[in-house]
């Protein structure tokens, strides 16, 4: 007998700073019944390590590992340690294509899956990482740039990792309006234009989704 698919899988995927977790949030408010998982908080359970104290060590392990077990290692060990239960899952960050197009492949218990990539200019996230204080304020654009190349590349080179994820994507929410500013309120425009396709997409009745 096979098993019913009863679980709705979103993950978010996008560069550093992109707004994935603004993105969460929303969706932690207006969905009922979604569990929230971090690949990387898993990562650093199981490793020992942290992002905030020792980020270079942290994405060179990440990545040694991603390269010696495959890039959706850490997707595969989320998904069997969630495989008996019914929950509903928002997964965040989401770095490699592998993840991504392995959820591509039917599951038996997963009823739909929905990959949302944040495309957010260089410029843009160098700004919010400014912001947040994540970064040194006398760290050039450039070297930002070369730093993230080197840590969130997954396991290929940082741009093709980028570009394939992008092509992965079932919705590519932008940051910035297509005459190339950016968004005045981000979070309204996600509740106004994007959360609508996603209940759409996901076929959650409509007493499950909220506001």
């Amino acid at each position: 007998m096979t098993k019913k698919q009863t679980k709705r899988i979103i993950t978010i995927s996008g560069e550093p700073k992109s707004g994935k977790t603004t993105i969460f949030r929303i969706m932690q408010k207006q969905l009922h019944g979604f569990v929230h998982r971090d690949l990387f908080e898993i990562f650093e359970k199981k490793s020992g390590l942290s992002r905030k104290n020792d980020p270079d060590e942290f994405y060179r392990a990440n990545r040694r590992i991603r390269r010696a077990e495959g890039g959706d290692y850490f997707l595969k060990r989320l998904l069997l340690e969630e495989r008996n239960s019914p929950q509903d899952l928002i997964i965040e960050n989401v770095v490699t294509p592998d993840e991504m197009t392995y959820l591509l492949k039917t599951q038996r218990d997963i009823l739909v899956s929905l990959c949302i990539f944040v495309d957010t200019p260089l410029a843009l996230r160098y700004e919010s990482a400014m912001e947040a204080r994540d970064i040194d304020r006398n760290m050039h654009l450039e070297t930002y740039r070369i730093m993230f190349d080197k840590q969130y590349g997954g396991t290929m080179p940082y741009e093709n990792n980028i570009k394939l994820m992008r092509g992965c994507a079932d919705i590519i929410i932008p940051r910035k309006t297509p005459n190339g500013e950016q968004m005045q309120d981000f979070e309204q425009f996600i509740c106004n234009t994007y959360m609508p396709k996603i209940k759409l997409l996901l076929d959650i009745p409509a007493e499950v989704l909220q506001g």
